[in-house]
């Protein structure tokens, strides 16, 4: 039973976690893909439609500006995202610090059962209270 406890806490705790590193991964890829699409495609459609009216060098700078300009926000969505999901846990933490472990409880209850969970807690409280007399 308690191991069974465990590896629900690990699962929950893990699950989140990949979840956020792989959305990270996907965002950086993205970035990524649209960074080598928009050097390869961008620089020589545009380049060759600015080149006649600003010449070689300045056609080169202008395209490669807007080129870093959407690489650095596609970097930056990953960011922007963690910061808002920082900003709705705290507010969520505002309101009710209990909400959490009523919410935690009513999980365990469902993934368990309630006779397991009340049985699992009682084992943790008897194993608590010997080891706190034995001292």
């Amino acid at each position: 039973m308690i191991g069974d406890a465990v590896l629900y806490a690990a699962n929950r705790a893990t699950g989140d976690a990949v979840a956020k590193v792989s959305r990270s991964i996907g965002w950086y890829a993205a970035g990524v893909l649209m960074l080598i699409v928009a050097v390869g495609l961008v620089l020589t459609a545009i380049f060759w439609l600015l080149q006649p009216e600003l010449g070689s060098v300045a056609a080169a700078l202008v395209i490669a500006g807007a080129v870093g300009l959407l690489g650095g926000a596609s970097l930056a969505v990953p960011s922007l995202i963690a910061a808002r999901e920082k900003a709705e846990e705290l507010r969520e933490a505002e309101v009710s610090p209990m909400a959490d472990v009523s919410e935690e409880a009513s999980q365990a209850v469902d993934y368990f059962g309630a006779a397991r969970v009340l049985l699992t807690a009682f084992v943790l409280g008897i194993s608590a209270g010997r080891t706190v007399k034995g001292r």
